[in-house]
């Protein structure tokens, strides 16, 4: 999801707001700021990325996003003696009065369609992307008694928050001790 705010006047204050239920959001980096020209015009225009992905099958809708903000307008009360010198200065009579708006998108609705199950392993656990996975263990022979550590790396495209943490089936041989998994993050674009 990308909403796009296009503005030939000044403002202050924006503030978005939108409720995304039923779909889990992923910022997918900051906010941009650019000029863009359409149809002759110059805007100033304010750009920010999600990425959904839907918690829910059937029909779903993105409901409108609000964005609050003050539009600036100059009024001039008295003449500035300095009028280069000053030109944006609330110095000398120049003043600025503001107008508070609220904008809003029209809502999107969806179809989102349930995962095949065709085809679908046993122990799927709606992990939908590209991954691979690879376990290294920090000693190779080792003492009744003594400790060893399995690293195993899950990389890939997807989305990786839903990533079920590894359970290695030991068989009663180990025993095994809570571990703190690191997670990171990258965005490529807008994946």
């Amino acid at each position: 999801l990308t909403l796009k705010l296009f503005r030939k006047v000044d403002i202050r204050n924006i503030n978005l707001n939108i409720a995304l239920d039923p779909f889990r959001k992923e910022d997918l980096g900051k906010g941009k700021e650019y000029t863009q020209t359409m149809d002759g015009v110059s805007y100033h225009v304010h750009e920010l990325s999600f990425a959904l992905f839907p918690t829910k099958t059937g029909a779903v809708e993105i409901p409108p996003a609000t964005i609050d903000l003050d539009i600036l307008t100059r009024t001039d009360r008295r003449p500035d003696p300095f009028p280069h010198f000053f030109d944006d200065s609330l110095l000398f009579g120049n003043r600025f009065q503001a107008e508070h708006k609220t904008l809003r998108t029209n809502p999107l609705a969806l179809k989102v369609q349930a995962l095949p199950e065709t085809g679908k392993p046993a122990n799927f656990s709606n992990l939908v992307g590209q991954f691979s996975t690879s376990a290294t263990l920090n000693k190779n022979e080792v003492e009744v008694g003594d400790s060893v550590t399995l690293s195993v790396t899950i990389s890939g495209k997807g989305n990786a928050n839903d990533i079920p943490e590894p359970k290695p089936d030991t068989q009663a041989e180990f025993k095994v001790y809570p571990d703190q998994p690191e997670f990171k993050q990258d965005i490529e674009g807008n994946k």
